[in-house]
């Protein structure tokens, strides 16, 4: 609680300053929110947007009861409404940034599967690359299933929109989905498991991990798609 008093100084300071931007009351109903919050999650913002919502549509003399502040005069409707439309913006999009998030957990990283794949593509692998890189995909299957589980159900949610789009071939698109390429790295190391691990092995070996390389590599690009389309508006 102390916490959030001292976060709720800092805001009323900071959209005060310069004197005279923003008006106290829209920058107390800040305040007053961080305080009453009881987290920093979604539950924060409505409340943040409800406060603003009563600045915008009650004239002072009105809300200085619902909000319980000293009233004045400097309270302008359209100083709060050009805050609260951004605000709303934010709240609205919520479920495409969360997408953002989850898909970032799903990327390919260069210390993560992606040099393994690179060094068994060139062909210049030994056994244990094969090995570890089966260590590193299993040890991401738990939070890659989750994440994909999350994101087909964000999918659902913002069906019909580009988001929604973007979201469905992150996760299952045939060239570059995610989940496609899990299962055809979990194709590669069975077969290799289950060779005899000789010469016609290793070209097999190169030849898939070639071609899942390329699939990477489409699918980072999905993410980078995704994040330009939800931020770069």
């Amino acid at each position: 609680m102390n916490q959030r008093r001292d976060l709720s100084s800092e805001l009323f300071a900071s959209f005060r300053s310069p004197a005279g931007r923003f008006p106290s009351m829209v920058a107390s109903a800040i305040a007053i929110t961080v305080i009453r919050t009881k987290d920093s999650s979604h539950s924060s913002i409505l409340d943040l947007v409800s406060c603003l919502a009563l600045v915008v549509q009650f004239p002072e003399s009105r809300i200085v009861g619902r909000l319980g502040m000293p009233a004045e005069d400097d309270v302008k409707g359209g100083v709060a409404s050009a805050f609260f439309r951004p605000v709303m913006l934010l709240w609205a999009s919520r479920d495409e940034r969360k997408a953002v998030k989850l898909a970032g957990k799903l990327r390919f990283w260069r210390d993560g599967m992606m040099p393994k794949l690179d060094k068994i593509a060139r062909g210049d692998f030994v056994p244990k690359d094969l090995v570890d890189l089966e260590q590193a995909f299993y040890r991401s299957q738990d939070g890659a299933e989750e994440a994909i589980n999350q994101l087909n159900d964000l999918r659902y949610r913002l069906s019909g929109s580009k988001a929604a789009n973007l979201i469905d071939a992150v996760v299952n698109d045939e060239a570059f989905g995610k989940a496609g390429i899990r299962c055809d790295i979990d194709y590669l190391l069975a077969t290799w498991r289950g060779s005899d691990q000789g010469q016609a092995a290793r070209e097999e070996a190169s030849l898939t991990a070639a071609h899942l390389r390329n699939r990477v590599r489409g699918f980072n690009a999905s993410l980078d798609r995704l994040h330009r389309l939800v931020y770069d508006q």
